[in-house]
């Protein structure tokens, strides 16, 4: 640490800046919400242990501990059997302002559309047209 025993405030206010940097590179290395989340917790834990004497620039020092801690989700990824392709986590960017009754709505609509697009591919199997 920083030749304290307890946190200061001041340390958790630079992290706390630098913390949607942090969850960025996570995110943009594993694309996975879930992974990113516990890369920053570990990023947050490492800056809780580092010296600050030794750290010349918090912003580089985060984002290369992020980018390190990212690496390492991917390599134990590699190690996993995982059954079929990963997909990317999409994230909601912005304050949330839609209603429950908004979110039912726009459900709706998307069950609509997947089921037009799989009504039109079924059609297009059946008349001897490719699919692809």
């Amino acid at each position: 640490m920083s030749g304290h025993d307890a946190p200061c405030p001041e340390d958790d206010e630079v992290f706390l800046a630098h913390a949607p940097l942090v969850r960025q590179l996570a995110y943009q290395l594993t694309g996975s919400v879930h992974d990113a989340e516990d890369v920053a917790q570990e990023a947050y834990l490492k800056w809780q242990r580092v010296d600050r004497a030794t750290v010349r620039d918090p912003r580089s020092y985060l984002a290369r501990t992020a980018t390190t801690l990212g690496i390492d989700v991917l390599r134990r990824r590699e190690r996993e059997i995982y059954p079929g392709p990963r997909l990317i986590e999409p994230v909601l960017t912005g304050a949330s302002t839609t209603s429950p009754a908004d979110s039912v709505q726009r459900a709706a609509q998307i069950e609509y559309v997947f089921l037009t697009a799989l009504q039109g591919a079924l059609t297009a199997g059946a008349s001897g047209l490719p699919l692809a």
